[in-house]
């Protein structure tokens, strides 16, 4: 029973190390490569047990589970695996999140006109989590420099505040299609799960 139990743990400590792996290895040939070892080596994991017992050595540790106190002690230890497993994937889960707001703060602070912006990143529940699929919402809250405000300053005319107004509004727009573009073809995000909102600097 013993045995079992550090099986199930060490099971549930590879799809964990998987999960991870699967984060930070971008979508290529690579990951499956990663999923294709992994998958060898639990595999040889569960066998290992198998071929012990088909040698003979220690027959009815490998069957003592089958009674009441050995199957309650089995569900205890599934259910244990379970929580940690949900647990980490929550926690993959947020670190994706984290990190896909600042790569794409970072991108929107390359685009010329913005000065800095704040992401928001909502995804979707269930497997897998780390693909543009999986993305639910973005928000973006950018602000923009006013460098070009500040190069066109002129003496105060009533009659130029709508032109002014209706220039910034054309800027806005421009950036605002700026950064959807950025993000849609970066991060392959459909424009429409896209909210931008641009600040005055």
């Amino acid at each position: 029973m013993e045995k079992l139990g550090q099986l199930v743990q060490s099971l549930a400590i590879i799809i964990i190390i998987t999960t991870f792996l699967e984060l930070l290895v971008p979508n290529s040939k690579m990951r499956r490569y990663i999923q294709l070892v992994l998958g060898l080596f639990i595999i040889v994991m569960i066998l290992n047990p198998v071929l012990d017992f088909l040698d003979g050595s220690k027959n009815l540790d490998y069957f003592s589970w089958a009674d009441s106190g050995g199957r309650v002690q089995l569900e205890t230890i599934l259910a244990q695996g379970k929580k940690i497993s949900e647990e980490n994937r929550k926690e993959a889960v947020e670190i994706y999140g984290k990190n896909l707001e600042k790569q794409m703060a970072a991108l929107i602070g390359l685009i010329p006109g913005i000065e800095k912006a704040e992401v928001k990143v909502k995804l979707k529940s269930g497997d897998p989590f780390y693909s543009a699929d999986s993305i639910e919402e973005v928000i973006v809250e950018a602000q923009a420099t006013g460098e070009g405000k500040r190069e066109v300053v002129s003496p105060v005319k009533p009659v130029e505040i709508k032109e002014k107004k209706s220039a910034d509004d054309g800027e806005f727009e421009n950036l605002k299609s700026r950064i959807l573009t950025s993000l849609s073809d970066f991060f392959g995000i459909d424009r429409e799960l896209i909210k931008v909102n641009i600040k005055n600097p």
